[in-house]
């Protein structure tokens, strides 16, 4: 398995404590290692993209290629000794690791409360009602345990189970070519404070074949092995931009019609950081989200792409969003998240779907790294529509996906949220067109999804919240990728913008 012929996946809690270290952070260093990565997860580490995720992300596999699957909820570990809890910069007191988790827990602990029931379930927080449902079974053993601490390493494990048997129940190896292997890495990510590096308590490491052969490798981390391991120093990610090549003619006809303002996503970086770094923001005083489509092509070049770039800029992300973009962690994890901000400081949101443009002008589609063939760019968007226009007028109300009833949220959320545009899509004739159109009524759900979940009563009297929504574009050969601002506004704690 190599970087060229192998596809990362990775599926862990969008915390920012995760993803705040290109150096040290498990899923980062892999990321790097592997060249990319698929973001399946969400709260508590669970691969919330579901069979739609895992689907979109296999087609993505070099012909006859390999998949590398990291999964793993997390927890923290404070400098005196408390499992469950973590010292966040900039903050005067400890907050819950995992909080999705924990808070998931404490719901179902409450003496007035019978258990999880479907009366208490929110549209808008599918992943929490999901995590509390699913932990409900497990309470009474966790709750027997009278030492806090070991309940809350148990409470982690617990997590830990649910998230490998909803990657089990999505994983297949209908992609598989008869080479290719499937390679899955699960254990638990161990939030350390202070100076001490972050751990990771391996629980699963195993090889899968094509012929359903299985090879477990988890003998190969006995500590005593490990301290005979060459270490293959990884080269330190470069967040430069370095892409100058222009696009070709047909690339960038249509780049100029279909998205007129659009920019390279490093120069779009630079104008939000000069502009929103006039009002007091720093990387001390500020944390980081972003919600953009999980597939690799919005996270592998840490040059070009605006999501590694702001990533770098602020020290650390939290990830809100699932397929095409869509903040699918919900109110719940923007509740997480806006708890992780430094005393009186900021919070800056980055929010885009994707679209692809190929070498010869075809919007809606990109040749990807090791493929014969063009695929969707946004798979889940196109699939969405595709879905839909198979309707005919008088079933359009009643449609849904057959796969609904388990795992596949997200997927049917965007085709609820795209029914009423399909009228006008399917107007049109010109198959750029329709895709063009069909990105902007993506980014029309994702605008509306971050106003429905987020808040302010995080903010203090110096706080600033910053929204930058937009629409990725993501560009065929050399060219750097592009994105079209739609949305860059600041509001202070009064409510002014």
């Amino acid at each position: 398995m190599t970087p060229e012929n192998t596809l990362m996946a990775e599926s862990s809690c969008p915390d920012e404590l995760n993803h705040d270290s290109f150096s040290k952070d498990i899923s980062e260093m892999l990321g790097n290692r592997w060249g990319e990565v698929f973001h399946l997860g969400g709260l508590a580490g669970i691969p919330f993209t579901g069979n739609t995720g895992w689907g979109a992300f296999s087609h993505h596999v070099p012909d006859d290629g390999n998949i590398f699957v990291l999964f793993s909820p997390h927890v923290g570990l404070t400098e005196d000794g408390t499992v469950g809890k973590v010292h966040r910069p900039g903050q005067s007191h400890s907050t819950s690791a995992c909080g999705a988790s924990v808070g998931a827990y404490n719901f179902l602990k409450q003496d007035d409360n019978a258990g999880w029931s479907e009366a208490n379930a929110n549209k808008n927080d599918y992943q929490m009602d999901y995590i509390k449902k699913s932990l409900d079974p497990y309470m009474k053993e966790i709750l027997a345990i009278e030492d806090k601490n070991e309940r809350s390493a148990m409470l982690a494990t617990k997590t830990y189970e649910i998230a490998k048997q909803f990657l089990l129940d999505i994983i297949n190896d209908s992609w598989m070519g008869p080479n290719s292997k499937l390679v899955i890495l699960g254990g638990i990510m161990i939030n350390v404070d202070g100076k001490g590096q972050d751990l990771f308590q391996p629980l699963m490491f195993e090889a899968r074949h094509k012929d359903g052969s299985r090879v477990d490798y988890m003998g190969s981390m006995d500590a005593k092995i490990l301290q005979q391991v060459p270490i293959d120093k990884l080269p330190a990610p470069v967040f430069k931009p370095q892409k100058t090549q222009a696009m070709p003619n047909f690339q960038a006809y249509s780049a100029q019609r279909h998205f007129k303002s659009s920019l390279p996503g490093s120069q779009i970086e630079q104008i939000v950081y000069q502009t929103i770094a006039s009002l007091g923001l720093t990387k001390e005083n500020t944390v980081f989200a972003e919600s953009s489509c999980p597939d690799e092509l919005n996270h592998d070049d840490y040059a070009e792409d605006i999501t590694k770039l702001m990533a770098d800029r602020y020290g650390e992300v939290f990830p809100l969003g699932g397929l095409a973009g869509v903040p699918f962690t919900g109110k719940t994890g923007w509740g997480a998240f806006s708890h992780h901000v430094p005393d009186n400081g900021n919070i800056v949101v980055l929010f885009a779907p994707h679209v692809g443009i190929t070498t010869d002008g075809v919007v809606g589609k990109v040749h990807r790294p090791g493929q014969s063939h063009q695929t969707s760019a946004c798979g889940a968007s196109v699939g969405a529509y595709n879905f839909l226009k198979q309707d005919d007028s008088s079933a359009e109300e009643e449609r849904h996906l057959t796969s609904a009833v388990k795992h596949e949220h997200q997927i049917q959320f965007i085709v609820d949220k795209l029914r009423p545009s399909m009228k006008s899509l399917n107007s049109l004739t010109n198959h750029n067109e329709v895709m063009t159109a069909l990105a902007y009524e993506t980014y029309k759900i994702v605008n509306s999804q971050i106003d429905t979940i987020i808040d302010k009563q995080w903010m203090k009297a110096e706080s600033k919240l910053v929204l930058i929504g937009g629409i990725m574009i993501n560009v065929d050969g050399e060219a750097a990728d592009m994105f079209i601002p739609l949305r860059f506004e600041a509001v202070n704690f009064g409510g002014d913008k």
